[in-house]
């Protein structure tokens, strides 16, 4: 994995992936995504104290083109996916 970059506000640039078919599975890859990135980034911060530890925004971009009709912009939601 390559490091990540921060850039303006603390923002943690993660991911863009580009795809050519809908995925409404994405903001459950983006958790994966970032978890492994977090454990990268903080592997030698002590997570079990009581101050807290600061980490970077992450930012989740998907890019599409594929033949199905999909609006400019699209939030897909993690909540969305639990089976409530």
């Amino acid at each position: 994995m390559h490091p990540p970059f921060v850039i303006g506000d603390n923002k943690l640039v993660v991911l863009v992936e580009h795809q050519s078919t809908v995925n409404p599975n994405m903001p459950l890859r983006f958790l994966e995504y970032i978890a492994r990135l977090y454990e990268t980034i903080l592997s030698e911060k002590p997570i079990y104290t009581t101050r807290i530890v600061e980490i970077p925004t992450p930012e989740f971009i998907v890019l599409y083109n594929g033949a199905t009709y999909m609006p400019d912009e699209k939030i897909l939601k993690l909540s969305d996916m639990f089976n409530v």
